[in-house]
């Protein structure tokens, strides 16, 4: 299976996204991404994404409405985000990592005015949880 492969096959991830399913789903993606992360290697790193991102592109560019062509496109980055990312962090080898950097800078690139940042199985879930920080005044 291909990045994008795995990407189109769990679109449907981001319309279960919540607190209770999460775990059970990222668990299920991060075993299926295990097949792409093993076939990682150096020198082919920027190649793949950059086929990723050209995959996505055109995925969304079949959309003849705009709105529909940026929800799907904002999915897609969603599914990046919370659940490519921070799979391949927790695969933990020199690959996954320089992966998720790569993926980063190339999504900067293209698409500058975007927010993409490296995150964490651990600081998503902490993100489910309800706080209030009241500062500390004295």
């Amino acid at each position: 299976m291909t990045f994008i492969e795995l990407i189109s096959n769990y679109r449907i991830l981001m319309e279960h996204f919540n607190r209770t399913e999460y775990p059970k789903l990222f668990q299920k993606f991060q075993n299926d991404a295990a097949g792409c992360f093993d076939t990682l290697r150096m020198e082919e790193i920027s190649e793949i994404v950059r086929e990723l991102l050209d995959g996505l592109q055109l995925s969304w560019s079949r959309y003849r409405l705009k709105f529909r062509r940026e929800a799907v496109a904002e999915d897609d980055k969603m599914l990046l985000l919370l659940f490519l990312i921070p799979a391949a962090v927790e695969y933990g080898t020199e690959e996954t990592l320089k992966f998720t950097e790569e993926l980063a800078r190339q999504w900067h690139e293209r698409f500058p005015d975007s927010v993409f940042r490296i995150g964490n199985y651990a600081e998503i879930q902490e993100g489910f949880r309800w706080k209030i920080k009241i500062p500390d005044i004295f």
